[in-house]
């Protein structure tokens, strides 16, 4: 914020504005006459030391909450440093048909589609499609789906809106905004994902101290400031070298280093891999792989089961969880029916092409170090489950306060970072802050559904603890 220069003038006005700030009634009703000699001085001084406090607040970052956002950006700029506005969610729609197309089905790029409307407020969330795609009439059979009896198209799409009001359900974005054509629905199989919120004054001033403390890209701070400036995607990132254990490849890789990151930009892709044989590994093209959704053979139609037919293999070797992993599935030796050599399977699966986007940004010319092998991977999500009563104190509304502890709870769980550990008391400590809550006990936090039991949940450096909240149960008591 400007500190402007107040004269020796200017001051003498404000004295004396002050001095005539005078109730007239002190003088017969209330006794002594009010000082005008020390205390008017002393208040336009108290004025202006308020002014500097604050000027020294926002210098040292303290107390976020004195400053407007305004100070803050004018400040950070200083660093070459600009507020992340969010970004738009990311998604794969699938339009579909039931007839066998005679003629080409074409999707254009900025085809929109709208979500359902949200139950609560009736706000619905237009998406559009980031590129044109065509369905070949020719080879329709390559688009049919066995399992809902109709061809499909895959395309991605991408929210009008930014932050998180772009996070949608799977199946809800269904409504075409303009004719299907040949299609008759469209819907989304998978949750959209990213759509980040408006940076907040916390997260721009971690931000901003990174920046203070260094920018040279060989440095571990200069990798995350980079990274968190350019990909606003990025929520967590942890640099880890020399004699790190998470660093198993260092043995024999020189100069190796990883980058653990919390954050996706999910993508859906189908390969068509070529089968050699039962127990050897169909690799995906695009890794991290982040799940198998559907395998089937192109011709003779078939369509395989997971656990049944194939299993799905993650790469555990130095390079997992990266762009380098080799990891795909492989067709079971006990499965009835496998495909003959040579035949063509369809892959459709997800990955986190954020990861694939750091790679890549961190090799050009004037990122890469020389000497440094860089290896961006997705840091491991923990799913935990919590359960927990909780006693409503008397006069308060019971549904309101149990609303209350389940959005706390989830949103302090779902913004630990890396490597930060899940511990009772710092979740009865959030609880206990809302108005209401009588008592709240934690009787179950596990990161097993196998396990029963109470006790702090130890997170890895490259593991971030997440929970869905179809996992935490709160009972009334």
């Amino acid at each position: 914020m400007p500190i402007n220069k107040i004269t020796a003038t200017e001051f003498e006005e404000q004295i004396r504005t002050a001095i005539t700030e005078r109730t007239e009634s002190h003088d017969t009703a209330y006794g002594p006459v009010k000082d005008i000699v020390i205390a008017a001085p002393a208040q336009v001084f108290e004025t202006q030391n308020d002014r500097i406090r604050l000027v020294s607040l926002l210098i040292s970052l303290i107390n976020s909450d004195s400053f407007t956002d305004a100070d803050l950006d004018a400040l950070v700029f200083n660093e070459g440093l600009t507020r992340s506005e969010g970004s738009h969610a990311t998604g794969v729609v699938t339009f579909s048909m039931s007839a066998t197309p005679a003629i080409n089905a074409v999707v254009q790029r900025g085809y929109p589609i709208s979500s359902l409307p949200d139950t609560s407020s009736s706000s619905t969330v237009t998406f559009v499609t980031t590129e044109e795609r065509t369905l070949d009439a020719a080879s329709a059979s390559s688009y049919y789906n066995l399992l809902t009896k109709r061809y499909e198209l895959q395309v991605p799409v991408t929210a009008v809106v930014s932050g998180s009001a772009g996070l949608i359900g799977a199946g809800r974005i269904k409504r075409a905004l303009r004719p299907l054509g040949l299609f008759d629905a469209v819907t989304n199989t998978n949750a959209t994902q990213g759509g980040r919120d408006r940076e907040t004054n916390a997260e721009l001033i971690e931000r901003y101290l990174i920046a203070i403390l260094g920018r040279e890209l060989s440095t571990p701070i200069g990798v995350e400031k980079f990274a968190r400036d350019n990909y606003p995607d990025v929520e967590d990132l942890l640099t880890v070298f020399g004699a790190n254990e998470l660093l198993i490849r260092a043995a024999e890789e020189a100069g190796a280093v990883d980058a653990y990151v919390i954050g996706k930009q999910t993508t859906t892709q189908t390969d068509n891999l070529t089968f050699f044989g039962l127990g050897q590994l169909m690799a995906i093209i695009s890794p991290p792989l982040v799940s198998i959704n559907a395998v089937a053979r192109v011709s003779p139609a078939a369509t395989y089961i997971e656990g049944t037919d194939y299993e799905v293999v993650f790469d555990t070797s130095g390079n997992n969880s990266s762009q380098r992993a080799v990891e795909g599935i492989k067709f079971l030796a006990t499965m009835v029916s496998p495909p003959d050599a040579g035949q063509i399977i369809a892959v459709t699966y997800t990955y986190n092409n954020l990861i694939r986007s750091l790679q890549a940004g961190f090799e050009q010319d004037d990122t890469l170090v020389h000497g440094r092998d860089l290896l961006f991977k997705q840091g491991e999500e923990i799913d935990i489950i919590l359960e927990a009563s909780l006693r409503v104190t008397a006069g308060f509304s019971v549904s309101t306060v149990t609303s209350l502890v389940q959005t706390a709870v989830l949103t302090f769980i779902n913004s630990l970072e890396l490597g930060e550990d899940v511990e009772v008391s710092d979740v009865q400590g959030v609880v206990r802050r809302i108005s209401g809550v009588d008592n709240f006990i934690v009787t179950r936090l596990v990161r097993d559904v196998a396990v029963s039991g109470t006790v702090d949940l130890a997170i890895d450096d490259s593991e971030f603890a997440r929970i869905q909240s179809t996992d935490l149960v709160i009972t009334l008591i």
